[in-house]
């Protein structure tokens, strides 16, 4: 077992969701100091676009959550209004029949517990949670078999959390299985990365779900080409089985980590999976709504500012894929990303509920990041699933036609304000700005093709898909 396993999960997962305590009780304080998976010590080398959580363990609401917030956070039934899943959940379109599959890696001993405590706090029903281990191999094969997960960890069971919860905060009535890929044996960054892909690949040979969510990504350039080839297979079986994959873009605007994980790429650079053309690719946005989340807009979510490390909404164009049939009409000749958006800025964050990650007591906090994106629109698609009847599988083309008939405007929120520019500081103490993306009308290399008006789009996607 690799002894430094915990820290490369956490590089990797800061690609979908850095997580950074600003507010919390004593115990947590401890555990964001701590270098473990999902966390990682800031250097000046090395800046961070940290999330914001803050937390509280004596119950709701959150302070982010009174009127007049300087940093909001939603709770689930403000995200279900502010993009209009709630008429569709008051018809009876809540998840039914439908399986969400969520690939993450090791053990959450309280997510159980966790997600009851989350379901209490919001009115939410208790879903049907069931969990599988699986030890993969690495190439040539990237097999995978039923196993154990990997060493249980705080900084994890924070993104299990927040991918199991809100998964089911837009499918409440959707089966959720967690597959839990050991990576324990990883050497690099890149290779849990190639875990979670494998993992990927067993739950679509074996038809786990309609719908995997993978919260996890890593720039094009550092993958080798057999495992390229690998993944590009892996979701073209996902579209013959007619299963949808969804991905985060990344929290680091126009750019990603370099491949050894110690500074940033200083020109435009995308992650894999959602750059392939089979994955739907989910950027994030800052959503303002009211205490009682009626919609009042969104911007892209764009950098503050490089003093602190804020984060940015990923996008831009593929160097390894040319531009899919379903994006003809979009700038340039290459894969562009995001396909669509949601709300993911750590200044308008969502609420997320997490014992093991406090030392056992309950607390909620308030999270940012694009790792919301593939939970949040796992959860649309099986409602749409559920509209049509049948698993819709890859529903890209259905999006971008959609978008461009005669309802799109309805159907999404066309963002148009706001970019994913980067700037950072390199280990020189220099600053470099990575170029960026502008949200403009129509599709943009930001936010994609918007934010969904569910109560619009889902019924057109479970007709057109």
């Amino acid at each position: 077992m690799l002894k430094n396993a915990s820290r490369l999960l956490c590089l990797l997962l800061l690609v979908m969701g850095l997580l950074t305590v600003v507010d919390v009780p004593a115990q947590a304080q401890g555990l964001a100091r701590a270098p473990h998976r999902g966390q990682v010590v800031s250097t000046p080398a090395r800046p961070l676009p940290p999330h914001l959580w803050s937390a509280s363990t004596s119950g709701l609401p959150l302070a982010c959550q009174a009127p007049g917030a300087s940093t909001p956070c939603y709770t689930p039934n403000q995200i279900q209004r502010a993009y209009a899943v709630s008429p569709l959940l008051s018809a009876g379109v809540d998840g039914s029949g439908q399986t969400i599959v969520i690939v993450d890696d090791s053990a959450d001993p309280s997510l159980a517990q966790d997600l009851h405590t989350f379901d209490q706090a919001f009115g939410l029903p208790d879903p049907v949670l069931s969990i599988q281990a699986v030890g993969c191999s690495l190439a040539p094969t990237w097999a995978c078999q039923p196993g154990t997960p990997g060493t249980a960890n705080p900084g994890v069971a924070v993104e299990i959390s927040l991918d199991v919860e809100w998964a089911h905060a837009l499918a409440p009535k959707a089966n959720i299985l967690l597959l839990l890929v050991n990576d324990d044996a990883a050497q690099t960054a890149e290779q849990i990365l190639e875990f979670y892909i494998a993992g990927a690949n067993y739950a679509i040979a074996h038809g786990l779900g309609e719908v995997i969510a993978l919260s996890v990504g890593f720039a094009e350039a550092c993958s080798p080409p057999d495992f390229l080839i690998f993944e590009h297979n892996a979701l073209l079986s996902a579209i013959r089985a007619h299963i949808t994959v969804a991905a985060g873009t990344g929290d680091m605007g126009s750019t990603q980590y370099t491949c050894d994980t110690s500074s940033f790429f200083t020109t435009p650079t995308v992650a894999i999976p959602a750059s392939d053309p089979g994955v739907l690719a989910v950027g994030g946005t800052h959503l303002q709504a009211d205490t009682n989340g009626n919609y009042q807009g969104e911007t892209a979510w764009t950098q503050v500012s490089a003093q602190q490390n804020n984060g940015a909404t990923g996008g831009g164009f593929s160097t390894l894929y040319g531009r899919p049939d379903y994006q003809r009409g979009v700038l340039g000749t290459r894969r562009g990303i995001p396909d669509v958006s949601v709300n993911a800025d750590n200044n308008s964050g969502y609420t997320v509920e997490c014992s093991y990650c406090n030392g056992g007591t309950p607390v909620f906090f308030s999270l940012g990041g694009t790792s919301f994106g593939g939970p949040v629109w796992a959860g649309l698609i099986a409602l749409a699933d559920q509209l049509a009847g049948r698993s819709l599988g890859f529903v890209n083309p259905a999006l971008y036609a959609i978008a461009a008939g005669p309802q799109g405007r309805l159907a999404f929120h066309d963002i148009i304000q706001g970019n994913n520019q980067y700037a950072f500081v390199n280990a020189n103490g220099q600053p470099v700005t990575v170029p960026g993306y502008s949200a403009v009308s129509g599709w943009d290399a930001a936010t994609g093709l918007g934010t969904p008006n569910a109560e619009v789009l889902l019924p057109l996607l479970a007709r057109q898909a």
